[in-house]
This record gives C-alpha cells, sequence and structure tokens, in this order.
C-alpha cells in the first residue's frame, strides 16, 4: 500500500534491535532518514565484543498502480 515501509535487514542488524523500537522511532521521524540514522545510534550503541555486519535498507513505497484488471472493471485471476 501507498507510504507502507519494508525494511531489509541482515542478521547482524536484526539480532541487536527490538522490532518495537524500531516501529516507535518510525513513528517518531517524518524523514526517513533521520529514522534510518536513529536505529543505527541504537545498534552502535547495543553493540557486542563479536557482532556480525550489520546492514539496514529502507524501501518506501510511494503509489501504487491499478491492475489492469482494475483499469479494465474486471476481475483478474491468477
Amino acid at each position: 500500500m501507498e507510504k507502507d515501509v519494508f525494511c531489509l535487514t541482515t542478521v547482524g542488524f536484526w539480532e541487536n534491535i527490538d522490532e518495537h523500537d524500531m516501529e516507535n522511532d518510525l513513528s517518531r521521524f517524518e524523514d526517513k532518514k533521520q529514522w534510518l540514522n536513529s536505529l543505527e545510534k541504537r545498534i552502535l550503541a547495543s553493540l557486542r565484543d563479536n557482532i556480525e555486519n550489520y546492514t539496514i535498507a529502507q524501501v518506501e513505497v510511494r503509489c501504487c498502480s491499478k491492475s489492469r484488471a482494475d483499469r479494465k472493471g474486471q476481475k483478474e485471476t491468477y
């Protein structure tokens, strides 16, 4: 859906952050770059001696097109 945000992460990131913290931070920041920076700060604050590579990427859906069936007024089958 429009305005959805997807996070693509590696294990080094995912194992070191709480999912609820991610959601809370997302609601706090209008600018998604600030959100990513906040998440990275959380990771850096919780680093252990041996941490795997951490990576996070975000994908934001800005608009969705209608399916061909919606445009023709027909039901699409798969």
